[in-house]
């Protein structure tokens, strides 16, 4: 099955720079198959989110196409390992004054801008692909998505003014509780509608503004809808999910009033009924793949229908199983990789993009 002559959505996850590399690996596959142009949705939250918004910045605002993607990618890459942008943030954070402590993402959105160059905003881009640029917001608890078409959350409207500045949009996008916080978001001062266009009146000063990972850390909504069986929306006819996040852990060790880890179990659990509704849609409908990452290729490979000699031949040339291991336990932090790490991350998210499209297609 050919991929350039599908409507492609692509839904991101979460992970930090460990998933914004990965993705950069999934969307290399794409490239090589001559599908970038196809794709005509991208949902991203957290680091998926940066992967996007550096692709944007280094290519004049606008999605690369499959020819310009390699060379985009070398200069993100020297780019992210050069800038440690996660340093950048605490030496920032700690001398600032103390009530900048509590205004991180503004601080990241300023770096973000000064050292990796992303400074365009919602209004700069076309409109395919559609970019949403996932956040929570913590008074609705629902998705709060910023994109090409309008910016807000259908409990309380959305905004057409896309005069925003993407970097901000990422860093809230990114904004994990116990690294960077919320972000107080002021609305009052705009005009609203709702999904018909029609003005709301009646809303909040106010809100605040989360990591999207806090709501769907696949960014699946976006694209995809749980009721009816499943379907795709606007009009998709193929869906690509690719998830990065850390694995659940079940060595964990209980400490006193330990709130991130009850947060991780309901993100877990939550990821879970998301999974599994998306893979039971694909196995039936047979237009979708699911990526994850941390699989050795003979792994994904095992119940394949490809010719043994293929299957022996993909799984050598793939990555060994130890490196398969470090990636996918490699921590959920903005710092900097080294040379090395960036390329292994980047490596494994390519060839499980292409093993699972290749052993099942």
């Amino acid at each position: 099955m050919l991929l350039n002559d599908k409507k492609i959505g692509i839904a991101l996850s979460g992970g930090g720079i460990r998933a914004a590399i990965f993705h950069f690996g999934v969307l290399k596959w794409l490239a090589e198959e001559n599908a970038l142009e196809n794709i005509e949705h991208i949902s991203t939250v957290s680091g998926a989110s940066i992967c996007i918004a550096l692709l944007y910045s280094f290519n004049n605002n606008k999605f690369p196409s499959s020819k310009e993607y390699n060379k985009v990618l070398e200069k993100i890459k020297e780019t992210i390992i050069k800038n440690d942008i996660q340093k950048k943030l605490i030496y920032t954070t700690l001398s600032k004054q103390i009530h900048n402590f509590f205004n991180k993402p503004k601080i990241l959105s300023d770096i973000m801008k000064k050292y990796w160059k992303i400074t365009g905003k919602f209004s700069d881009l076309e409109k395919i692909p559609r970019w949403s640029v996932n956040a929570t917001t913590i008074e609705t608890g629902k998705r709060f998505a910023f994109s090409q078409k309008h910016i807000g959350d259908y409990k309380l409207g959305y905004i057409k003014d896309l005069n925003y500045d993407i970097s901000m949009a990422v860093a809230i996008s990114a904004a994990f509780p116990f690294l960077i916080g919320n972000q107080y978001f002021k609305i009052e001062c705009k005009e609203w509608v709702d999904h018909e266009d029609n003005p709301i009146k009646n809303i909040p000063k106010s809100i605040h503004l989360w990591d999207g990972g806090v709501y769907d850390n696949l960014g699946l909504e976006a694209i995809y809808k749980m009721d009816k069986g499943g379907y795709c929306k606007d009009d998709l006819n193929f869906l690509i999910v690719a998830n990065a996040a850390l694995p659940f852990n079940f060595n964990y060790k209980m400490k006193r009033f330990d709130i991130k880890r009850i947060l991780d179990i309901s993100m877990s659990q939550v990821n879970i009924l998301r999974i599994r509704s998306y893979i039971d849609f694909i196995n039936r409908n047979k237009n979708g793949l699911y990526i994850n990452i941390g699989n050795h290729a003979s792994v994904i490979l095992k119940k394949s229908k490809i010719a043994k000699l293929e299957k022996e031949k993909m799984i050598k040339s793939c990555d060994t199983k130890e490196n398969c291991m470090k990636v996918k336990n490699y921590k959920t932090t903005l710092f900097s990789p080294t040379r090395k790490y960036f390329d292994i991350i980047l490596r494994h998210g390519y060839e499980t993009a292409k093993c699972c499209y290749y052993g099942y297609f």
